[in-house]
């Protein structure tokens, strides 16, 4: 969990049997820009679980993607993130959804983008370049929330 207070960052370490996490936050206050590094996700974790109950190595699972054995030991400890196609790839092997490998941070950008329509600025002026504007603001709202509560 990610602590912050009017302008204050604190960092949590959470200790289990299996894993250490660590996350890390840093906010430009006060602007919407919110950074988080994630040393070790549930994905990570999630991730090497999966190669294990399929039988792979990481060599195995490096070849598949076409990559090397030393980043999937990166993505296996939360050390790298994937890109757009190696997580395309590790979706394929694994036969998960995208959504399945990235459900917290799935969560956690539901939670800022919703926070970021509430303070969408005003348009006084409509024009046909913004006439669904309105709408498209109200059903993405009514998603975040549905999907947040549907979570939780």
């Amino acid at each position: 969990m990610i602590g912050l207070a009017a302008g204050s960052v604190f960092i949590l370490e959470r200790d289990s049997l299996v894993s250490l996490s660590v996350w890390r936050a840093a906010i430009d206050w006060p602007g919407t820009s919110l950074i988080l590094s994630i040393m070790r996700t549930q994905f990570a974790l999630d991730l090497r679980t999966e190669r294990r109950k399929s039988g792979f190595t990481q060599s195995d699972v490096a070849h598949l993607i076409s990559s090397n054995q030393s980043l999937v030991s990166e993505l296996e400890q939360g050390k790298r993130r994937p890109n757009l196609e190696q997580i395309v790839d590790l979706s394929i092997v694994y036969a998960r959804s995208f959504e399945a490998f990235f459900g917290t941070l799935m969560s956690e950008r539901q939670r800022v983008i919703l926070g970021q329509v509430h303070t969408l600025p005003v348009i006084e002026a409509r024009s046909s370049n913004t006439h669904n504007r309105p709408g498209s603001i109200n059903r993405l709202e009514k998603r975040l929330t549905e999907a947040l509560a549907y979570e939780a």
